[in-house]
């Protein structure tokens, strides 16, 4: 009897260990799965800011790419060359694209000839605007030559007639008509004036 009351006894008090070990696992496992919630709530919101980062960081970089295009881009520059009448260079330049050309000397010349007096008038092409490499001839209008045509008489001493024609006219004379002493004249002439020695 003493045996089972100690049997009993023993029974009783394993099941109050184990109940006591029981009760006291189960808030550990609460605050484990706790903790679980918390770090898997911590992950997503660690893979929410690497989204936003790199979000962001792709924004950055197309503003900076976009930069850098705009930076890149170059002024472009076009040979301009001066050339007078018979193709002698006077004056060669660089222009930007789409800026005006200038001649920066006094207007070119050109040499008359018996012919024509030439004035410098324009450039082959307008200045303004360049867009590729360009040559600009000088351009001249010209102007015939006029003479003047004088009549005088044997001697030279007396003018009979005077006409200012172009080049290459014809001219008529309209004056009197020129006259001239014989010699018997310009002897009597002599002695009457006591020239004669």
């Amino acid at each position: 009897m003493k045996r089972m009351l100690s049997v009993v006894s023993l029974c009783s008090a394993l099941l109050l260990t184990l109940a006591s070990c029981n009760s006291a696992s189960l808030p550990s496992a609460s605050v484990s799965n706790e903790s679980t919630v918390d770090s898997s709530s911590n992950s997503e919101n660690s893979v929410d800011s690497s989204d936003t980062s790199s979000s962001t960081s792709n924004s950055g970089d197309t503003s900076s790419s976009g930069s850098t295009n705009s930076a890149s881009v170059e002024d472009v520059y076009f040979n301009c060359v001066f050339q007078n009448y018979d193709d002698t260079v006077l004056y060669t330049t660089s222009v930007k694209q789409g800026e005006t050309a200038d001649y920066p000397y006094p207007n070119p010349t050109r040499d008359a000839t018996d012919h024509y007096t030439y004035v410098f008038n324009s450039w082959n092409k307008p200045l303004t605007n360049i867009q590729k490499d360009t040559t600009f001839i000088a351009q001249y209008e010209y102007l015939v030559n006029q003479y003047t045509i004088t009549f005088k008489n044997f001697n030279g001493s007396e003018t009979l007639d005077s006409k200012t024609v172009d080049y290459g006219e014809s001219v008529t004379y309209t004056g009197v008509t020129p006259t001239k002493q014989s010699t018997a004249q310009f002897l009597i002439h002599l002695l009457i004036n006591g020239l004669w020695n």
